[in-house]
């Protein structure tokens, strides 16, 4: 069967992706217009203009190593399949969508673009994705863990946000371990419960059970010690080079906010960016995920609003130009997409 033709979607799931779009529509109107109420234009554009054009190239710089170390990680993950140049293409599509489209329904162009890889399949681009997101999650909190150990009185964790953040971790421990040690069981508890609702003859759920299949079969690969070694290095340099972004352009605007600030505030906006809450283009959520950590940490609402603005549109616009960058090498190299 062609691929394309077995990745098509169903009508209902459509619908449904239509549905999300307009929440996620509704939301960022929503919260953008709460956050309007407490804010001046005239505030964001003195932020910005507190930012020094030396600075404005020092943070692209480090946005495109962002980037280029997400590839590298991908490359791994994927076994080197994929090209190191073929991927940062990808790389720069998929994080396009993923932050501009509502609900993280753009995490699904990095699984469709691996799948038009002639290497690539669609179980290698949901296995290696997957692991991609725990990876990140997990050494975001590795990294806010000994950063609540060392500087025990700088930071103090509601009790509720503490246990909320290692319920999620065990989750996904054991969901991780389970993928990669339990998946002809998974398989077949599957199988059982599609034929005990007798939806066996359907063949989208066929579909759905063969792709389900065929992503647990890739973990194989994923899951070996030097793909791990490798893939955790990256996704260190990674998240390094994200927290000194956000760390230097928030002292550029003026604000008192510690490295080990950021560190811990970046936590709080993967776990918002792990919710399926995101609006179009992250506005609203990535705002008040950004204002909630600045008021935490002490930082005036005066201040914090703007500031939160500011990282949003800057990091949207070299967003927008790595994104443009990447559907046209994409499309030059590889062909049109389809």
């Amino acid at each position: 069967m062609d691929k394309r033709v077995a990745s098509l979607p169903p009508s209902g799931f459509r619908s449904s992706k239509s549905i999300k779009r307009m929440l996620g529509v509704l939301l960022t109107l929503g919260l953008l217009y709460y956050l309007f109420v407490y804010i001046d234009f005239k505030d964001i554009a003195i932020a910005f203009s507190r930012i020094s054009p030396g600075l404005l190239l020092v943070s692209f710089a480090l946005y495109l190593a962002l980037y280029l170390f997400r590839t590298l990680r991908f490359v791994h993950l994927n076994n080197s399949a994929i090209s190191f140049r073929d991927m940062f293409s990808i790389v720069c599509i998929h994080n396009f969508f993923n932050n501009i489209v509502p609900l993280r329904i753009g995490e699904l162009s990095y699984v469709y673009l691996v799948n038009r890889q002639k290497s690539g399949t669609t179980g290698m681009g949901i296995a290696t994705l997957i692991v991609a997101r725990v990876f990140d999650f997990l050494l975001l909190i590795l990294f806010a863990l000994v950063t609540f150990l060392l500087f025990p009185s700088a930071i103090v964790i509601p009790p509720t946000v503490y246990y909320t953040i290692l319920a999620i971790t065990l989750l996904l421990l054991f969901g991780l371990y389970s993928l990669l040690h339990f998946k002809s069981h998974i398989i077949s508890v599957l199988r059982i419960f599609v034929r005990l609702l007798h939806l066996e003859k359907l063949r989208f759920i066929r579909t759905i059970l063969d792709k389900i299949k065929e992503s647990l079969e890739n973990f194989r690969v994923v899951s070996s010690r030097r793909t791990m070694y490798l893939s955790t290095f990256s996704t260190t340099l990674t998240l390094f080079a994200q927290y000194l972004f956000s760390f230097l352009l928030i002292r550029g605007m003026g604000i008192t906010f510690s490295f080990t600030d950021v560190i811990v505030g970046s936590l709080l906006i993967l776990l918002v960016g792990i919710l399926p809450i995101q609006g179009v283009g992250g506005f609203g959520t990535y705002e008040g995920a950004w204002t909630l950590v600045f008021l935490y940490f002490g930082v005036p609402s005066a201040q914090a609003i703007p500031a939160a603005f500011v990282l949003h549109f800057l990091q949207l616009f070299f967003l927008i130009a790595l994104g443009a960058f990447g559907m046209i090498d994409y499309r030059v190299r590889i062909g049109p997409f389809r």
